[in-house]
């Protein structure tokens, strides 16, 4: 700080006064070294978009203090706001303005502000540019009556044994970012691995409708191939002894249906007459109903016998697989092709017996492709559920399955191996990204920012995690800053054990 102090006097004597003549600049010179220095102070103070950090020497009654002003972005990363409209003024408004001036290092700006009288005051540093037009308080600005009441009664903020000095210059020039400690939303993670199949309800199949020879529709009839609506899959002829079956049973169902019509129409005037009872009336109709239906069925079947039967796609997807070769005989109603909508797929999760007690909290997942760009989906962004669980261990694995429904994204195929991270009950809690935690034989710690360019490396205990974010068990608390991004850089810096001196080029 006492190297602040002279560079920024120096900076100011030659911006505002031109340093004046020899002999001024020598006694000048004399008086500093004569005397101890006038401890500096420094303050931090933030707003939604913009932190300020200000350092100048404790101020005393009828002089000007020179004061460093240091104005940064808040965000991921921090940047130094440069090219800014700075002003200082007391917050009463009364008195005069100073105009701080860029120092030439982006984001710092130079100032001498004269302090009238003693006592506690507040300082306000309003700062425009762009979009950016904001007012900033310094409040319990303590202005000495002399001198020698500043040196003996002014004290710098007390820095911890355990704090590492990182300025403001580092800071602009490294991926950097802090962030205000508060409860949010947190989910903790299962991670376990599993595989895209099919969804519920996505997969049909294609049977025969008749017994006979079947044959492909088209060349080229591949598992993987796109349907659309109504498109032939396959040709069935029926042989001539189907053909004769057909028939005889078609015959046998149209007299069954010409003798159940006449009984209940005999049954309806027998009812009217009171002679027959309602249920006796109910079995007639039943009866009827039955052989209509079957003879419907025959006849469509001897119709289809004496052509061909052609089976076709009811809905557009894509062919999963076929269940039969080309001239093959099949029977009615034998499954001849699986078919896919491909509008939902399927998520199985495969999950050790011990968590089993755990499932019932897990409704939602999210999953990545081993070796891919390692991209996360989501089952929540997916209007995705989970189905169920089962209540058993799968035979092959000793695992319990959980299954999960979505929509399915362009490029995910069923049969894919994935990395499945399952989603616990929401909770709020303490959380920091992953990247903010050092680690150091076993132990975990992050870095608090308690002053300006000061930051205290903290142990912390660590809870769950939902593969982004760590739950802080103990160590930190709501409402400190956090570095988030840059704390192996603050490390780095600390590897000489000692908080160097401070290094603003001013």
């Amino acid at each position: 700080m006492n190297r602040l102090i002279k560079m920024t006097g120096l900076a100011f004597c030659s911006l505002s006064m031109g340093c004046g003549s020899g002999d001024h600049h020598h006694d000048h010179a004399h008086d500093t070294q004569a005397s101890e220095p006038i401890p500096g102070m420094t303050h931090l103070v933030r707003s939604d978009s913009l932190e300020l950090f200000i350092e100048f020497p404790a101020p005393v009654a009828g002089t000007s203090a020179a004061m460093a002003v240091h104005l940064s972005c808040l965000g991921d990363p921090m940047r130094p706001l440069t090219d800014a409209k700075v002003e200082l003024f007391y917050d009463s408004l009364s008195g005069e303005r100073v105009t701080a001036v860029p120092s030439g290092v982006g984001g710092l700006y130079l100032a001498e502000f004269p302090f009238r009288s003693p006592g506690v005051t507040r300082l306000c540093v309003e700062v425009h540019h762009q979009s950016i037009n904001e007012r900033l308080f310094v409040d319990d600005v303590v202005v000495y009556v002399t001198e020698e009441e500043a040196r003996s009664k002014a004290v710098a903020a007390e820095i911890n044994a355990n704090a590492v000095r990182y300025t403001k210059e580092l800071v602009w020039k490294s991926p950097f970012a802090v962030d205000r400690l508060s409860p949010r939303p947190f989910a903790e993670i299962l991670q376990t691995g599993g595989e895209l199949t099919e969804a519920p309800g996505e997969e049909r199949l294609i049977t025969a409708q008749i017994a006979g020879v079947v044959a492909y529709a088209a060349p080229g009839l591949v598992p993987g191939l796109t349907l659309r609506d109504g498109q032939a899959l396959f040709e069935i002829r029926a042989t001539d002894v189907e053909r004769g079956e057909l028939s005889a049973a078609a015959s046998r169902a149209e007299e069954d249906l010409t003798v159940s019509k006449a009984q209940y129409e005999r049954a309806q005037a027998l009812a009217a007459d009171r002679i027959l009872s309602e249920k006796e009336l109910l079995e007639a109709r039943l009866r009827y109903e039955q052989a209509r239906l079957e003879y419907g069925q025959r006849s469509t079947a001897r119709t289809f016998s004496s052509n061909k039967a052609t089976v076709r796609v009811p809905a557009g997807g894509h062919l999963l697989s076929l269940l039969v070769q080309e001239g093959a005989y099949v029977a009615a109603g034998q499954p001849l092709a699986r078919i896919g909508s491909g509008q939902r797929i399927a998520l199985r999760a495969d999950v050790a017996a011990h968590h089993f007690d755990r499932l019932p909290g897990f409704l939602a997942a999210k999953f990545r492709l081993p070796g891919s760009d390692q991209r996360i989906f989501t089952t929540v962004e997916l209007n995705g559920k989970r189905e169920a669980y089962e209540r058993s261990l799968d035979k092959e694995s000793s695992m319990v399955p959980v299954y999960f429904s979505m929509d399915r994204p362009q490029g995910l195929l069923p049969g894919t191996a994935v990395e499945v991270f399952l989603l616990g009950p929401t909770r709020p809690a303490i959380v920091l990204p992953r990247m903010a935690l050092i680690e150091e034989q076993g132990h975990h710690f992050a870095y608090v920012q308690t002053g300006g360019e000061l930051y205290e490396k903290r142990e912390v205990s660590l809870g769950a995690t939902d593969g982004d974010h760590v739950e802080i068990s103990s160590g930190l608390k709501a409402g400190e800053w956090v570095v988030t991004r840059g704390a192996y850089r603050i490390k780095l810096a600390s590897v000489s054990g000692a908080l160097p001196e401070h290094g603003h080029s001013h």
